[in-house]
């Protein structure tokens, strides 16, 4: 995936910001960001071992979904940022699609991911004591998501100024990393978080 990101960089230049391009090179980024968190707690199971425990199947499953919805979250935002006015140049005038229509679709993925969020942030605290860490973590990720949640609001209200378009941005990589290591030790969950280390 890294490989592709030169030549779409390249491209996404040469043919000044289409948003199409920017989109795929975004989501290439962010496909890869996922892949190195797996590929850093897996490292982390290798050096400290793995938990002896098994979370419920509904758990896991509920991560699943959360994950899912977390990309579609991603996804549905990067539409969102194509549609609105900020290409990255002040010379570029071509935006892709209508943003309220975008916003809508970007609105109710956001639901879908709450819910999922909840459900599983919930789940984990009324049985922390099975993972108490990880019902840390999930607390750390609530507080990055009701952050990213504020500047969301404030970005649509102040009319979409860039800079705060860019944080937004910028933490949509964070929710996805976040909940990216969430749901992998949810499935294979490293020896730290089993009681005795909490």
């Amino acid at each position: 995936m890294t490989v592709a990101e030169a030549p779409l960089g390249l491209a996404t230049i040469r043919y000044e910001l289409p948003p199409e391009i920017v989109i795929v090179h975004f989501l290439i980024a962010l496909l890869a960001l996922g892949g190195a968190v797996v590929i850093a707690l897996a490292a982390l199971r290798e050096e400290r071992g793995t938990a002896a425990i098994a979370f419920p199947r509904e758990l896991r499953w509920a991560g699943l979904v959360l994950v899912t919805a977390c990309l579609g979250l991603v996804v549905s935002g990067t539409f969102s940022t194509a549609a609105g006015p900020h290409s990255g140049d002040p010379d570029v005038i071509h935006r892709l699609g209508s943003l309220p229509d975008a916003l809508w679709v970007h609105v109710r993925v956001t639901a879908v991911f709450g819910a999922a969020f909840l459900f599983v942030i919930g789940y984990l605290g009324a049985r922390r004591e099975l993972a108490p860490w990880l019902f840390r973590f999930a607390l750390v990720v609530l507080a990055v998501l009701l952050v990213q949640m504020a500047v969301g609001e404030i970005q649509y209200r102040l009319e979409l100024p860039w800079g705060i378009v860019a944080l937004h941005v910028a933490l949509a990589a964070a929710v996805w990393a976040l909940t990216v290591a969430l749901v992998t030790m949810l499935w294979r969950p490293p020896a730290w978080l089993t009681p005795g280390h909490g």
